[in-house]
């Protein structure tokens, strides 16, 4: 199975991680722990993108805070994604329930993305490939909000085909972003510079076609806020144009009654 990266990070930590005989995620074992801030931006990002761009179909499940487990007889035995989505799914009925059960659900999330931090970076890169494919979730993302320092590289992902994880293609696009295509969500997925952390990434969501990136909801808020305030400019450019026309008229007009 083609799962592996060719490029790895946590370079500091690697040898020892390696001698580990296996790698405890402690969102997994102990319970969602904080995000921390360079990890959370990302995060919170990622899931109001998603949620606003499926428009709240009810049958379009969204999440980054539920167990997903495929294993009816240890309940224990979960992945916690930062973010997945699945599609034709009866989202009250996982609501109501203890997690992302596949057995239950009846299919498994069609996307999974991993947002990296120290604490589950290797993790991410090493272990969790096989388990997503063998879950059946349909593509699994890897996103480094430090630029590469986590994972080896800003963004990358697999695509199940023939059973089997393959590596997807990432590119440039016309802005210079390094992007992939999804097929689960319909976008492409890029990598972009956090405008309030320096030396930190966010992930942008674009329309493949009109090349339009999606805005999450404090981006949406502001630039609706922008917009009311130019139109409420321009309502009283056009009043203060009117009253000085106004003006001009009603003295033209008395020059003439002189």
């Amino acid at each position: 199975m083609t799962t592996k990266p060719t490029t790895l990070a946590y370079g500091r930590r690697e040898a020892e991680a390696e001698a580990e005989p296996y790698y405890e995620d402690p969102r997994e074992t102990k319970g969602r722990t904080p995000l921390d801030m360079m990890q959370a931006r990302a995060y919170h990002r990622a899931i109001s993108i998603i949620t606003a761009h499926f428009g709240g179909d009810p049958r379009v499940f969204v999440d980054g805070s539920l167990p997903v487990r495929n294993n009816p007889s240890n309940l224990r035995d979960a992945l916690w994604p930062d973010v997945f989505v699945s599609a034709g799914v009866d989202c009250d009925m996982i609501r109501r329930g203890t997690g992302y059960n596949i057995w239950e659900v009846g299919k498994p999330p069609d996307f999974a993305m991993e947002i990296g931090s120290e604490t589950t970076a290797f993790r991410d890169v090493r272990v969790k490939p096989d388990e997503y494919a063998k879950m059946g979730i349909s593509e699994y993302w890897l996103f480094d909000p430090s630029g590469g320092d986590l994972y080896g590289d800003l963004l990358f992902a697999y695509r199940s085909a023939d059973g089997e994880y393959r590596p997807m293609e990432m590119s440039l696009n016309a802005d210079g972003l390094p992007y992939g295509y999804s097929e689960a969500l319909g976008l492409n997925i890029c990598a972009g510079e956090d405008d309030q952390l320096a030396g930190r990434y966010v992930p942008l969501f674009q329309e493949p076609e009109s090349g339009r990136y999606l805005m999450d909801l404090t981006e949406s808020a502001q630039a609706l806020t922008d917009e009311r305030e130019a139109r409420r400019a321009a309502e009283e450019a056009r009043a203060a144009a009117e009253a000085e026309l106004a003006e001009l008229r009603a003295r033209i007009g008395r020059q003439g009654d002189g």
